[in-house]
């Protein structure tokens, strides 16, 4: 009879643990998929509290390595919301990159190479690099600023 109790409540663990596992793996494997980069950096960066003008610039081969501190993918969509005004320590910047990317890899250079002071005379007081699936959010900026963008971002489906 013990035997039998030990068992039902092994079992009883067993399948609650794997209910929990079930849930948190719905998460959204490629958020924002039906969503081009622009609009996702629009959608994330709205309501952040970004006191700057900004301006989205599409990311190529040729000026990738200068928003994203890291070499360019083939085939990554990306862009660029930056301050207008070069004194103004303020980026985000966000990458889709294609699905067979290393993304960690692109992720640990990234943050290895990413300088907050980029800009002229004036340094970001915090940097964030988030993947989530097959996208790399770079985020320098306010600390205010950088967690309102990421928060954005995480919670984007």
């Amino acid at each position: 009879m013990k035997k039998l109790v030990t068992l039902s409540a092994v079992l009883a663990i067993g399948l609650s643990m794997m209910a929990c596992a079930s849930e948190t793996g719905n998460a959204v494997e490629n958020p924002g998929s039906d969503l081009s980069v622009d609009e996702i950096i629009t959608e994330i960066t709205e309501d952040a509290g970004i006191e700057t003008a900004t301006m989205n610039t599409p990311l190529t081969e040729e000026n990738f390595s200068w928003f994203m501190f890291a070499d360019y993918v083939e085939g990554t969509e990306a862009v660029s919301a930056d301050a207008m005004i070069n004194a103004v320590a303020h980026s985000v910047v966000l990458a889709r990159v294609p699905e067979d990317s290393d993304v960690e890899a692109l992720k640990a250079e990234i943050e290895e190479k990413a300088d907050p002071r980029k800009w002229i005379c004036v340094e970001a007081q915090k940097i964030e690099v988030v993947v989530r699936g097959n996208l790399i959010l770079l985020v320098m900026s306010s600390e205010e600023v950088v967690d309102a963008v990421v928060a954005n971002f995480e919670a984007l489906e």
